[in-house]
């Protein structure tokens, strides 16, 4: 393994938006596992501290992502603040979307690991669901704004933490122009849709509601 000497180029300039946002150590510490990780490491401290050939310690990294103060609603802020500034956005849309992480089936410990049905093995497997919220714009613009681990069997369904992220991204001022959900869970429902739009100033019978010719729904916001 060929060690690390120095931060990405490329890391360090699209970090930059967390700067006042965390401090200077915290803020290098991040930008080291960046690199790390995008070099030639799994995400796991001890290879990344290795990688760096021990500049910093396994519990230097892990101080920083579990005990160090972050606040990550400015932190939320600040990166839809650069995506806004980086990008001309008008009239794009939300992408929900829901994926599986694997874990061994022998996983008991790890927070958000459940049983599912993965539709592309066809068999159950040990995972953490994620659901995505994504900005997609022209074809050429597209980018994360928000994910949450869907808890199986708790108060939240994917339907409920997809609303939460599109109300998240309408909040940070994303132009939205239409709710695109794939036929793969998460399946939005057009009542919930329906509830979500009405909270946000849009009329349920102005709803434009079409089933495009891959079964993929689109609600748009008029």
């Amino acid at each position: 393994m060929v060690p690390c000497i120095d931060i990405l180029r490329i890391v360090r300039e699209g970090f930059q938006f967390l700067r006042g946002v965390v401090t200077d150590i915290q803020l290098y510490n991040l930008m080291m596992i960046a690199t790390a990780v995008i070099l030639h490491c799994k995400f796991s401290l001890s290879s990344i501290s290795r990688s760096w050939l021990k500049k910093k310690s396994v519990n230097a990294f892990s101080h920083c992502l579990m005990y160090a103060k972050f606040n990550l609603d400015e932190a939320i802020q600040a990166y839809s603040r650069m995506l806004r500034n980086s990008y001309e956005l008008s009239g794009g849309r939300f992408i929900i979307d829901d994926t599986m992480n694997h874990h061994s089936n022998f996983c008991k410990l790890i927070y958000g690991v459940f049983r599912y049905w993965d539709h592309a093995f066809k068999t159950n497997v040990s995972a953490t669901c994620l659901v995505f919220l994504y900005y997609s714009q022209d074809g050429f613009i597209k980018f994360p704004i928000g994910w949450r681990i869907y808890i199986k069997g708790g108060n939240k369904t994917k339907n409920d933490l997809a609303i939460e992220l599109i109300e998240g991204g309408l909040r940070r001022d994303f132009p939205c122009g239409a709710v695109f959900g794939r036929k793969a869970p998460p399946k939005l429902s057009i009542t919930v849709l329906e509830a979500l739009l009405v909270g946000v100033g849009a009329s349920v019978g102005q709803l434009s509601i079409t089933e495009s010719k891959t079964a993929k729904r689109t609600t748009a916001l008029t």
